[in-house]
């Protein structure tokens, strides 16, 4: 709303201590990730929202929108307020969050790291439209609701984005199709350990690989910088941590990732295809 009829504030200009600079809010981005703008773990926490041309208006002049909301912008500011006091605050006490939350959470999908949020933003609207029209009750889950639908779009719609922009995947893609290309040898290169399925033959099929969290972090960034990529993770704990957290986009990619032994105190991860005839793994034993 402040950004659609262009409220600005004053600032101290730098270096300077009387004068001062109006600063005007041009666009409005609303994220929940702890990352910069350019990490690509971004593209879980975002939806995308399609305006279709059809449904443009034709004498649309936005000038004179901008005009309209301007003049009633204390009205449409204090009706929020009094909607957030009234309405709002109180479902939240009494948790009718969590209603959206458990709704959520039985719904698989992508983008499931941003519940918390989706679930306060549907619950709002819901609040909202509850105060518009009294008659409507409260919609709890129901498979056929249309912020359900909604959901299952932004899933359809978004995975393959998703999986496209997803670096772990990235990286064990490149990291397994570098090993195939060196017929399963990791040469001064790698820290991991290669598996095989035919390590006695003279060209061998590479599955995976495994090794500990400094293994694999300190392969990964051997691979990024051979490839040109700029490797987003500092430490091994961060890797392993975003690994896990992908894990199901990663796994409906035909990749298995599984906890192996303990070695010298450090935990082993095997990474490995899964075979696509039997869906089992097809890691080897690992020693």
């Amino acid at each position: 709303m402040t950004s659609a009829t262009g409220i600005s504030k004053l600032k101290r200009k730098a270096g300077s201590d009387s004068d001062t600079v109006e600063e005007r809010v041009d666009a409005l981005v609303l994220i929940t990730a702890i990352e910069p703008l350019a990490k690509t773990e971004l593209i879980n926490r975002t939806y995308d929202v399609m305006f279709h041309a059809e449904n443009k208006r034709l004498d649309f002049i936005a000038d004179d929108v901008l005009t309209r909301l301007a003049h009633v912008r204390h009205k449409i500011l204090s009706t929020f307020f009094k909607l957030l006091a009234d309405e709002i605050l109180p479902e939240l006490a009494n948790g009718l969050r969590a209603t959206y939350m458990k709704a959520l959470n039985e719904t698989s999908w992508a983008k499931s790291r941003t519940n918390e949020y989706l679930a306060l933003m549907v619950m709002f609207d819901n609040v909202i439209d509850n105060a518009l029209d009294p008659t409507r009750k409260n919609v709890e889950y129901d498979e056929n609701a249309n912020w359900i639908k909604w959901i299952e779009s932004l899933h359809n719609d978004n995975y393959d984005a998703e999986r496209e922009t997803n670096v772990n995947l990235t990286y064990i893609e490149y990291m397994v199709d570098d090993l195939q290309n060196r017929n399963g040898s990791t040469g001064n290169d790698y820290l991991v350990k290669v598996l095989v399925r035919n390590e006695l033959s003279d060209i061998k099929e590479v599955l995976g690989f495994t090794g500990n969290a400094k293994q694999i972090h300190a392969s990964f960034s051997t691979l990024s910088k051979a490839k040109g990529l700029k490797y987003p993770y500092t430490t091994p704990r961060q890797l392993i941590y975003r690994l896990i957290d992908s894990k199901s986009l990663i796994e409906n990619q035909g990749w298995v990732i599984e906890k192996g032994p303990t070695i010298h105190g450090e935990q082993q991860w095997v990474i490995a295809r899964r075979d696509e005839s039997t869906h089992e793994s097809t890691l080897p034993e690992v020693s």
